[in-house]
Parts: C-alpha cells; sequence; structure tokens
C-alpha cells in the first residue's frame, strides 16, 4: 500500500467528511497490507458511514484504478462492515475488478445469521449517488465506490438486466440504500 495514495483518500475524506468517529483495521491471510475502515456518525439520519482506505492501493496493485468504497448503514452496521470488508478481500483474492454497476453475491456464506435478519444476500457496486459529484472522483485513476447490500432476487434481476435496468426500478420504488431491513424491490 502506498502511503501517498492512502493519504490522497484521507485527505478527501477529510473534505467531505471530517474527522471519523472510530476505525478499525482489517487483516485477511494472504495480503500483507491491512483495509482500514473509517467511521462516521452523522453523515446521513440514523446511519454510520463507513470508508474504506487502503483497498484502493491493494486494487491498484492488481492493475485497477484506485477505488475505495464507502457504505451507510442504518442496521446492524458494525456486521455489514465487517461482511463488505471480507468481500472486498475476496475481491482481490479472486482478481475480481470492481466497478460502478456490479454485484457480488455470497453474505450468507460469511454471514447467514444477518442474511436471515436483513434478506440480503449481495453488496452492489455503484457509483455514490448521495453524495456531492466532486466526492466521485478525487482525482485521475480514482474513485470512490458505494457498496449498497441488496437482495438475492435484486442480484438476479441486476444479472439478467444490467445496471440501468436495476437502478431506475430502485428510484421507480423509492428505495433508501441505506435502509439495511427495508423490503426487497423485486
Amino acid at each position: 500500500m502506498t502511503s501517498s495514495s492512502q493519504g490522497n483518500f484521507a485527505d478527501h475524506y477529510f473534505l467531505f467528511f471530517d474527522e471519523p468517529t472510530s476505525h478499525e483495521v482489517h487483516r485477511a491471510e494472504g495480503f500483507e497490507e491491512p483495509i482500514l475502515t473509517l467511521r462516521y456518525h452523522g453523515l446521513f439520519s440514523r446511519c454510520t458511514t463507513v470508508a474504506t482506505l487502503g483497498f484502493g492501493a491493494l486494487s491498484h496493485d492488481q492493475g485497477s484504478d484506485f477505488v475505495e468504497v464507502v457504505l451507510a448503514a442504518d442496521h446492524a452496521p458494525e456486521t455489514t462492515e465487517l461482511l463488505l470488508i471480507r468481500t472486498l478481500f475476496a475481491i482481490l483474492h479472486h482478481h475480481i475488478p470492481l466497478r460502478e454497476g456490479i454485484s457480488v453475491r455470497g453474505l450468507s456464506k460469511i454471514g447467514e445469521d444477518y442474511v436471515a435478519t436483513t434478506g440480503k444476500e449481495a453488496f452492489y457496486f455503484t457509483e455514490p449517488f448521495l453524495f456531492p459529484p466532486d466526492f466521485r472522483r478525487p482525482c485521475e485513476h480514482t474513485r470512490v465506490l458505494l457498496a449498497v447490500p441488496i437482495s438475492s432476487a435484486e442480484h438476479d434481476l441486476l444479472e439478467a438486466r444490467g445496471a440501468e435496468a436495476f437502478e431506475s426500478l430502485l428510484a421507480k420504488k423509492e428505495v433508501d440504500p441505506f435502509d439495511i431491513l427495508r423490503p426487497s424491490a423485486c
């Protein structure tokens, strides 16, 4: 992990979010460098917002742009954060390029109770549309994606019809992407 890329994203987050209320260091077998999560309270009503720091350098080492991820959760934020981190390490392990419009299924394998409680089985990665436009691309070859927990039926629709159709459905049904306990849009 390059300290300059980590510093650039830390500065970027500070510009939009101010100081984090807490942070956590996450390590995974097979990776020398950790992924740090920064937690913010009060950015969105009733939500904890989590921003990764370090994933970008790890993904860049595999040939992708520097990509960091944000997530906001109104229910079970610590569990949602942990499942996101495990998903991100799996993405790195399997050399999956992280980009807008993809979904990664498999939360039931690593968080059975979470899936039973929330009905969310996958993470959908998209532009952070609820954040200011300048937040999305801090500089050239860098970007921030929003992770949204989605149901198995939503994942299937996304796979079958694509990201544009999926996001149109979410907009039509006025889905709150931060409502972890929301019913499936499908």
